[in-house]
């Protein structure tokens, strides 16, 4: 049974390499992750981790994007899992260039699994 689809904004304008919020999944459920970043950066690494618990952050999705045109540019992802009891949330590796650029990752959990 799917649960209600849910959005939180993980990584919020951050400018350098950070640990997003977090939030806690239930079961089977759809993730899907927007991402949008400004300062036009020549290379953006963002990874969606998760961990059951108290245990540690395990990457389970990543996005390595380059962008080489001169305008702002955004991605969307999906990743599809099954976790009982954990947690999700994204991670700026690095940020590359631009002109004091930031990015933005936002999570949406539920729907259809």
């Amino acid at each position: 049974m799917a649960h209600t689809p849910r959005t939180f904004t993980s990584l919020d304008a951050v400018t350098a390499a950070a640990n997003g919020s977090s939030r806690r999944t239930r079961g089977p459920e759809r993730i899907t992750v927007e991402l949008n970043w400004t300062g036009q950066p020549t290379a953006v690494d963002v990874r969606l981790e998760a961990r059951i618990g108290s245990g540690d952050w395990t990457q389970i999705g990543r996005d390595d994007q380059m962008t080489d045109a001169p305008a702002d540019a955004d991605a969307d992802f999906l990743y599809q899992f099954e976790a009982v009891d954990g947690e999700i949330r994204l991670r700026l590796v690095t940020m590359t260039a631009g002109t004091s650029p930031t990015c933005t990752g936002k999570i949406r959990i539920g729907g259809v699994a």
